[in-house]
């Protein structure tokens, strides 16, 4: 429902710009921040059914527990920017690494969340594997 929702508010906040002829920095940033609701409100749901479900507790623990603190570096990007007149390296630089490492434990929830068979949980535990190498080379790189 939250998901629906925060679609439903994205899509009239640009029908509004679209119909009001203006669409500004502020209605760009509101839309980057309703999708950064949404990616980090996935997760966490994400994160918290595979605690429920009682397999990969320390994983789901870990993915719902970033995802607020991923959310936080995001905004704190989108804002800055607004408020010091450019980019703040820093915010941005750690927003980046977060929301990177952040689809890492995505990929590795939604994967064993899906599994429904032993050789597909080893399947996920894999892919899980292979999206946090691929998250720490490219937080390196930043």
């Amino acid at each position: 429902m939250g998901a629906a929702a925060i679609v439903v508010v994205v899509a009239l906040v640009a029908l509004a710009a679209i119909l009001g002829g203006d669409f500004s920095d502020t209605d760009g940033r509101i839309l980057v921040m309703l999708a950064a609701l949404l990616y980090t409100g996935g997760a966490a749901i994400c994160g918290l059914t595979l605690v429920d479900r009682g397999s990969g507790r320390l994983l789901g623990w870990t993915v719902a527990g970033a995802a607020p603190v991923c959310l936080a570096f995001v905004t704190w990007a989108i804002w800055s920017f607004a408020f010091d007149g450019g980019g703040n390296e820093t915010a941005d630089k750690l927003a980046w690494s977060a929301v990177l490492a952040l689809l890492a434990g995505l990929v590795a929830t939604t994967g064993l969340l899906l599994a429904r068979r032993p050789a597909l949980v080893g399947l996920a535990a894999g892919a899980g594997a292979l999206a946090a190498l691929a998250a720490t080379v490219s937080v390196a790189g930043i």
